[in-house]
C-alpha cells in the first residue's frame, strides 16, 4: 500500500483494481492446479483414454516416478497457498511462490528425465512451459506488489 503525505497527515491509497484482478486469476489458476493434483490420484487408464490419451500414454502418465508426483504436489499446493496469501495481501506469498517456482522447474527437469515429453507429446511440453512461466510471473508480481507496499 502506497502512503501519501497530505497536509502533514499520512493517508493510504486503495489497493489497485488490477491487483485484485491478477490475484483472482492466479487464485483460480492455482485452484485448478490443486484440483488437478487431487484428481490425479483417482485417474485410471480408462478415464485418461476417454479424455483423449492413447493407452500407452495413459499407462506412462499413471506410472511416473514418485518423485515426479511429489514435485507436482508441492508445486501445485505451494502456488495455491501463495495465491491465497496474495489475496490476503500477505508478503509471505513471496517465499511460497519462490518455493513453488523452484519445485515447478525441478518438475520440468524430472519430466524430461522420465521421458514424459516424448511419450505424452508436445502439448505436455507446452503445458509444463506455461506452468513454469506462470510460477515465474507469480514470483515477479508478488515481489513487485511488495515493493509497492501492496503486500504486508
Amino acid at each position: 500500500m502506497t502512503k501519501l503525505k497530505n497536509n502533514d497527515k499520512t493517508t493510504s491509497t486503495i489497493t489497485p483494481t488490477s491487483f485484485w484482478i491478477i490475484a483472482a486469476v492466479l487464485l483460480i489458476w492455482n485452484l485448478m492446479g490443486a484440483y488437478h493434483n487431487i484428481d490425479f490420484f483417482s485417474m485410471t487408464v480408462e478415464s485418461l483414454v476417454a479424455q483423449g490419451m492413447t493407452i500407452t500414454q495413459a499407462e506412462f502418465f499413471l506410472n511416473v516416478p514418485t518423485i515426479n508426483i511429489i514435485a507436482f504436489t508441492l508445486s501445485s499446493w505451494g502456488a495455491f497457498i501463495g495465491a491465497v496469501l496474495m489475496i490476503f495481501r500477505k508478503a509471505w506469498a513471496i517465499p511460497v511462490f519462490i518455493f513453488s517456482a523452484i519445485i515447478a522447474a525441478i518438475s520440468f527437469v524430472l519430466e524430461a528425465i522420465a521421458g514424459s515429453y516424448s511419450v505424452l507429446g508436445t502439448s505436455f511440453l507446452v503445458m509444463m512451459m506455461v506452468v513454469v512461466a506462470i510460477t515465474s510471473f507469480q514470483v515477479w508480481y508478488s515481489k513487485r506488489m511488495n515493493t509497492q507496499e501492496i503486500l504486508q
